[in-house]
């Protein structure tokens, strides 16, 4: 078991601060692809949009917050890809424009968008 006890909380903008990960083994994508297609890939093929909608009927649960990395002077998110990818399409649903109307409509219920906007992370001292 990992003590993450020592690790570094973040308050974070989720659009501006985070990025997605591109080698999560989760993906079937190449390297150097834009964010904009790991969106696209955890909403169709990862269930990102029950994410969204979780959160528009509940809202956020912080029990479990994303673990991030620095990599490349980048915060990288290696742990909560799918949350992570939920709330910036909450924030902006032309991320993933396969889903953005449902996207869009599930968005307008979640009460404070503003508030699912700046997330805690953890920073992991490093990759491994």
């Amino acid at each position: 078991m990992i003590d993450m006890s020592t690790w570094e909380e973040l308050v974070v903008d989720v659009v501006n601060d985070l990025n997605l990960d591109p080698r999560n083994v989760r993906l079937d994508i190449p390297d150097g692809v834009p964010e904009s297609d790991i969106v696209q890939d955890l909403f169709t093929n990862e269930k990102a949009l029950s994410l969204v909608e979780g959160i528009a009927r509940i809202g956020l649960l912080t029990h479990e917050v994303p673990i991030v990395v620095d990599r490349d002077g980048q915060l990288v998110v290696v742990e909560g890809n799918r949350r992570v990818a939920a709330l910036k399409a909450i924030q902006n649903p032309y991320l993933a424009p396969d889903h953005q109307a449902r996207i869009s409509k599930l968005a307008q219920a979640v009460p404070d968008r503003d508030g699912v906007r700046r997330i805690t992370v953890k920073r992991a001292p490093s990759q491994d």
